[in-house]
């Protein structure tokens, strides 16, 4: 139950970060223009025309746009002050230590491991 809960939730977030609130709410928008001229025209085909040809827009539709166009602009200053936040003005580096430097030794020394081979002698 919990992973599926979390996956759903995880679904949620990706597409609130990705925009996708905004298409869910102008899909619902066209598909209440298409039932709504449908009804006015009784013809389905003119109700889709009308609904994509843009210049009958709902006030839905023109929510959307405005909420998009919003959205963007603060995501340009959004990114303007990210900028800001990570530029540093000095920088400031410690002077090196002075007097002997003392290094742990390095040992140099190898040892080797050896199998004797495998009896019988595996088949190729």
């Amino acid at each position: 139950m919990f992973s599926r809960l979390s996956k759903v939730l995880a679904f949620v977030a990706a597409l609130q970060i990705l925009g996708g609130h905004w298409v869910a709410l102008q899909s619902i928008a066209w598909v209440g223009m298409v039932i709504d001229y449908a009804k006015e025209t009784s013809s389905l085909c003119v109700a889709i025309e009308k609904t994509f040809d843009g210049t009958h827009r709902c006030q839905l539709c023109e929510k959307v746009s405005k909420g998009r166009s919003d959205e963007q602009k603060g995501e340009s200053m959004k990114l303007a002050l990210k900028l800001e936040a990570i530029l540093v003005v000095k920088l400031v580096v410690p002077e090196a230590a002075k007097g002997p430097m003392h290094f742990v030794p390095v040992v140099e020394t190898v040892s080797t491991l050896a199998f004797p081979p495998p009896t019988p002698p595996p088949l190729a």
